[in-house]
């Protein structure tokens, strides 16, 4: 399944995300649940009703939240060492338990509310978990735990702490704790977050891999009853609108910054001098197509000579260049011999795609986009589909020689090389980037990433 990542450009579009196509449900306990009323789905972060149902450590078995096979996923269970101590050992064991639920509290009396994991003990510790194999990324973290049934353990005040790392987090003294009162009785669906649940967004990368978190009370055991696991970042959330904010037609790069909060730069000729402010003339700047509702396209003019420009984006998350399956945009140059290549910042290097793509015909003019033709590339780390790119503002903007070596690591910018005829211009929107389908963990989950959308 491919998943595309849409930018729709004026300039590149905004943001690099990777968010993930599906989520995962814990039903931690030894009852499975297979509904939705939980908090993400209240939240609308989740729709699918698959939950993985385990209260001791679990290296396989599970799925995402439509049912798939996840790979690579690992859930372990650690027992803090005495109570109140705030020291957690991941050798210890946890268990399953259940009560019958709660008239009073409504909102917990399903399987998702009634059963939990808890300490394998008769001491009062708090209980941990880390997950691993994660893909790299930011998800929101929906968490609840509520031990009650008709008696006394109804309305304890539980603090959960959480944190990233590559090694265990064992020393918990130092955290900060949110608290889960569950004070409020509620009917079943009336989740209320900070009180009968908690929500967090972390961010996972290669420094800091895993998700950790420690669940405590100051008078009762830690009780985790479920965690929700969904990728940050709807696609609302990275929309673009490249509307023209200050009525003319054309934009510089550093307005656009200015109108959308963006961060990209342009150069332009080969000393790659500075195009940030240019509205006219040679240079790369935002067009508006006033005709056909086609809106704001990037646009490198040459000016009668053969020429280069680049604009790329100077900020954003990263990922792995291995991710990144096909790339394309729509062309509307104005001459058959205008190209552009695709190019990926990796390791502080740039790469240029030794494929030159342009259109044949050519474009018909600003306004008419009739010929104007989708062409796209597939991504392969192979060293000779790449060439060097050198990028020095100010001083030089040149196609280098083949790269000596595959692609490999991630990619922490992407921008678009333009090879301008002297007779023509580079009109290019639809940027779009189609991701390998790589997964939220290593081989699970469709992924999708870098959704920006121009508003037609």
């Amino acid at each position: 399944m491919r998943i595309p990542i849409l930018v729709s450009v004026g300039v590149l579009a905004a943001m690099w995300v990777v968010p993930a196509e599906a989520g995962l449900l814990f039903d931690f306990g030894s009852t499975a649940y297979t509904g939705t009323d939980s908090p993400a789905h209240a939240d609308g972060a989740a729709t699918g009703s698959s939950w993985n149902s385990f209260a001791t450590d679990t290296t396989s078995g599970f799925v995402d939240e439509d049912g798939n096979a996840v790979s690579g996923l690992e859930v372990d269970f650690g027992v803090e060492t005495a109570a109140g101590s705030k020291t957690v050992d991941y050798s210890l064991a946890t268990k399953a338990a259940s009560y019958s639920g709660s008239a009073t509290y409504a909102v917990f009396n399903t399987n998702l509310g009634t059963d939990h994991v808890v300490r394998d003990s008769g001491s009062t510790e708090g209980v941990a978990l880390a997950v691993k194999g994660l893909d790299h990324g930011t998800y929101d973290v929906y968490l609840t735990g509520f031990r009650g049934d008709s008696g006394g353990n109804a309305a304890k005040t539980y603090q959960t702490a959480w944190a990233t790392g590559a090694a265990d987090v064992t020393d918990w003294t130092a955290a900060a704790y949110a608290p889960r009162p569950n004070s409020t009785p509620a009917p079943a669906g009336n989740w209320i977050l900070g009180d009968n649940y908690l929500r967090f967004t972390v961010t996972l990368d290669a420094a800091a891999p895993n998700l950790y978190v420690f669940d405590r009370c100051d008078s009762y055991i830690g009780v985790l009853n479920s965690m929700e696991i969904v990728a940050a970042g709807a696609p609302d959330l990275v929309y673009v609108d490249f509307e023209n904010t200050v009525g003319n037609p054309n934009v510089s790069i550093n307005q656009y910054n200015a109108n959308t909060g963006e961060h990209w730069q342009a150069v332009f000729g080969p000393t790659a001098d500075d195009s940030n402010d240019r509205t006219s003339g040679d240079g790369i700047r935002v067009a508006d197509s006033t005709v056909g509702g086609r809106g704001y396209f990037l646009a490198g003019i040459g000016g009668g000579s053969d020429t280069v420009g680049f604009a790329w984006m100077d900020d954003g998350p990263t990922v792995d260049v291995t991710r990144l399956e096909t790339i394309s945009v729509v062309l509307n140059n104005a001459s058959t011999e205008d190209r552009v290549r695709f190019a990926l910042l990796i390791g502080g290097q740039w790469y240029a795609s030794d494929s030159a793509l342009g259109i044949d015909p050519a474009g018909v003019g600003f306004n008419n986009w009739t010929n104007a033709e989708e062409v796209s590339l597939d991504v392969v780390t192979n060293a000779a589909a790449w060439r060097l790119l050198e990028v020095d503002p100010g001083t030089s903007l040149a196609l280098g020689a083949t790269a000596t070596s595959d692609l490999a690591g991630e990619v922490d910018a992407l921008g678009v090389f333009m090879e301008i005829d002297s007779e023509g211009l580079v009109r290019l929107d639809d940027f779009t980037v189609t991701p390998e389908p790589a997964s939220l963990v290593l081989l699970g989950l469709g992924a999708a990433g870098l959704v920006l959308r121009r508003r037609r």
